[in-house]
Protein backbone atom coordinates (compact mmCIF):
# COMPACT_ATOMS: atom_id res chain seq x y z
CA UNK A 1 0.00 0.00 0.00
CA UNK A 2 0.95 3.51 -1.29
CA UNK A 3 0.86 6.06 1.52
CA UNK A 4 -0.40 9.45 0.40
CA UNK A 5 -0.29 12.61 2.31
CA UNK A 6 0.73 13.96 5.08
CA UNK A 7 -0.33 12.69 8.57
CA UNK A 8 -1.91 15.05 10.97
CA UNK A 9 1.17 14.40 13.71
CA UNK A 10 3.66 15.72 10.41
CA UNK A 11 0.89 19.00 10.12
CA UNK A 12 0.67 19.87 13.84
CA UNK A 13 4.76 19.21 13.54
CA UNK A 14 5.43 21.55 10.90
CA UNK A 15 2.71 24.00 12.01
CA UNK A 16 4.83 24.47 15.00
CA UNK A 17 7.86 25.09 13.65
CA UNK A 18 6.91 27.50 10.66
CA UNK A 19 5.13 29.32 13.91
CA UNK A 20 8.20 29.42 16.16
CA UNK A 21 10.06 30.78 13.22
CA UNK A 22 7.64 33.54 12.81
CA UNK A 23 7.72 34.35 16.57
CA UNK A 24 11.22 34.84 16.45
CA UNK A 25 11.43 36.94 12.72
CA UNK A 26 8.75 39.48 14.40
CA UNK A 27 10.87 39.58 17.99
CA UNK A 28 14.07 40.33 15.51
CA UNK A 29 11.96 43.19 14.01
CA UNK A 30 10.88 44.48 16.52
CA UNK A 31 14.05 44.61 18.05
CA UNK A 32 15.90 46.55 15.33
CA UNK A 33 12.89 48.72 15.29
CA UNK A 34 13.14 49.57 19.36
CA UNK A 35 17.06 50.27 18.58
CA UNK A 36 16.67 52.22 15.64
CA UNK A 37 14.51 54.60 18.00
CA UNK A 38 16.70 54.77 21.26
CA UNK A 39 19.87 55.61 18.63
CA UNK A 40 17.28 58.40 17.33
CA UNK A 41 16.50 59.15 20.89
CA UNK A 42 20.03 59.52 21.87
CA UNK A 43 20.95 61.62 19.22
CA UNK A 44 17.70 64.02 19.98
CA UNK A 45 19.22 64.31 23.69
CA UNK A 46 22.86 65.01 22.72
CA UNK A 47 21.86 67.89 20.46
CA UNK A 48 19.62 68.96 23.22
CA UNK A 49 22.36 69.12 25.21
CA UNK A 50 24.96 70.32 23.39
CA UNK A 51 23.04 73.05 22.32
CA UNK A 52 21.96 74.50 26.10
CA UNK A 53 25.55 74.17 26.99
CA UNK A 54 27.05 76.14 24.26
CA UNK A 55 24.22 78.81 25.39
CA UNK A 56 25.53 78.74 28.58
CA UNK A 57 29.39 78.48 27.74
CA UNK A 58 29.14 82.10 25.68
CA UNK A 59 27.67 83.73 28.27
CA UNK A 60 30.47 85.79 30.72
CA UNK A 61 31.90 83.52 33.60
CA UNK A 62 30.38 86.26 36.21
CA UNK A 63 28.66 89.36 37.08
CA UNK A 64 31.51 90.91 38.21
CA UNK A 65 34.68 89.60 37.13
CA UNK A 66 36.22 92.37 40.25
CA UNK A 67 34.82 90.57 42.57
CA UNK A 68 36.69 88.04 44.44
CA UNK A 69 33.59 85.24 44.96
CA UNK A 70 31.17 83.92 42.66
CA UNK A 71 27.75 83.92 44.07
CA UNK A 72 26.01 81.02 42.12
CA UNK A 73 22.55 81.95 41.06
CA UNK A 74 20.85 84.28 39.01
CA UNK A 75 20.76 87.70 40.46
CA UNK A 76 17.31 90.11 40.98
CA UNK A 77 15.56 90.81 37.88
CA UNK A 78 16.80 87.80 35.84
CA UNK A 79 14.07 85.27 36.21
CA UNK A 80 11.61 85.80 33.78
CA UNK A 81 9.35 82.77 33.58
CA UNK A 82 9.71 80.71 30.58
CA UNK A 83 12.86 82.66 29.06
CA UNK A 84 16.31 82.84 29.85
CA UNK A 85 16.79 86.40 27.47
CA UNK A 86 18.19 88.11 31.09
CA UNK A 87 20.75 85.64 31.81
CA UNK A 88 24.01 87.22 31.14
CA UNK A 89 25.91 84.86 32.79
CA UNK A 90 27.14 81.61 33.57
CA UNK A 91 25.68 81.02 37.25
CA UNK A 92 22.53 82.90 35.94
CA UNK A 93 21.65 79.05 34.76
CA UNK A 94 21.87 77.30 38.14
CA UNK A 95 19.47 74.78 38.51
CA UNK A 96 17.29 75.33 35.95
CA UNK A 97 14.95 73.05 34.40
CA UNK A 98 13.75 73.25 30.78
CA UNK A 99 10.84 73.20 30.52
CA UNK A 100 9.71 73.82 33.68
CA UNK A 101 6.33 73.11 33.45
CA UNK A 102 6.01 69.20 33.52
CA UNK A 103 4.99 68.16 30.45
CA UNK A 104 5.89 70.97 28.44
CA UNK A 105 8.74 71.24 25.66
CA UNK A 106 12.36 72.31 26.10
CA UNK A 107 12.34 76.39 25.13
CA UNK A 108 14.75 78.50 23.16
CA UNK A 109 16.70 81.18 25.19
CA UNK A 110 13.81 83.50 23.95
CA UNK A 111 11.14 81.48 25.49
CA UNK A 112 9.76 79.95 22.30
CA UNK A 113 8.96 75.90 22.03
CA UNK A 114 12.16 74.27 20.30
CA UNK A 115 10.91 73.09 16.93
CA UNK A 116 10.73 69.36 16.14
CA UNK A 117 10.62 68.54 19.83
CA UNK A 118 7.64 66.58 21.70
CA UNK A 119 7.01 66.72 25.01
CA UNK A 120 8.04 64.35 28.12
CA UNK A 121 11.79 66.20 27.42
CA UNK A 122 13.47 68.01 30.55
CA UNK A 123 17.01 69.51 30.85
CA UNK A 124 18.61 70.30 34.09
CA UNK A 125 21.56 72.27 34.57
CA UNK A 126 24.66 71.74 37.34
CA UNK A 127 26.92 74.55 38.13
CA UNK A 128 29.41 73.61 40.43
CA UNK A 129 33.20 75.71 40.85
CA UNK A 130 36.16 73.44 40.48
CA UNK A 131 39.62 73.54 40.82
CA UNK A 132 41.99 74.06 37.67
CA UNK A 133 44.27 71.49 38.98
CA UNK A 134 42.16 68.10 38.63
CA UNK A 135 39.13 69.76 37.91
CA UNK A 136 37.45 68.02 41.19
CA UNK A 137 34.53 70.31 43.13
CA UNK A 138 35.89 72.90 45.01
CA UNK A 139 33.94 75.03 47.70
CA UNK A 140 35.84 78.27 46.67
CA UNK A 141 35.62 80.15 43.57
CA UNK A 142 39.45 79.22 41.84
CA UNK A 143 38.02 81.20 39.25
CA UNK A 144 36.60 78.07 37.20
CA UNK A 145 33.00 76.74 36.76
CA UNK A 146 31.77 72.96 35.31
CA UNK A 147 28.63 73.16 33.51
CA UNK A 148 26.47 69.72 33.44
CA UNK A 149 23.27 69.73 31.04
CA UNK A 150 21.34 66.68 31.85
CA UNK A 151 18.98 65.51 29.56
CA UNK A 152 16.05 63.15 30.43
CA UNK A 153 13.17 61.78 28.47
CA UNK A 154 10.08 60.50 30.54
CA UNK A 155 12.06 60.12 33.64
CA UNK A 156 15.09 58.20 32.79
CA UNK A 157 18.25 60.02 31.63
CA UNK A 158 19.29 59.83 28.12
CA UNK A 159 22.44 62.62 27.78
CA UNK A 160 24.71 64.45 29.53
CA UNK A 161 27.88 66.91 28.74
CA UNK A 162 29.66 68.93 30.83
CA UNK A 163 32.05 71.84 30.01
CA UNK A 164 34.30 73.98 31.94
CA UNK A 165 33.88 78.27 31.53
CA UNK A 166 37.29 79.84 32.80
CA UNK A 167 37.69 83.42 34.48
CA UNK A 168 41.02 84.02 32.99
CA UNK A 169 39.65 84.16 29.49
CA UNK A 170 37.68 87.22 29.66
CA UNK A 171 40.47 89.22 31.98
CA UNK A 172 43.02 87.90 29.40
CA UNK A 173 44.33 91.10 27.79
CA UNK A 174 43.36 90.98 23.82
Amino acid sequence: MIRRGISIIEAVVSVAIVGGLAIAVINTVGSIGRARASAGERALAQLLASDLLSEILARRYCEDLAAKTVTLGPEAGETTAGTRAAFDDVDDYLNLTDPSVSGGVPRTREGLETPGVGKGWVRRVSIERVSPADLAASLTDQGLLRVTVTVERDGRVVAQLSGVRSRLAEESPR
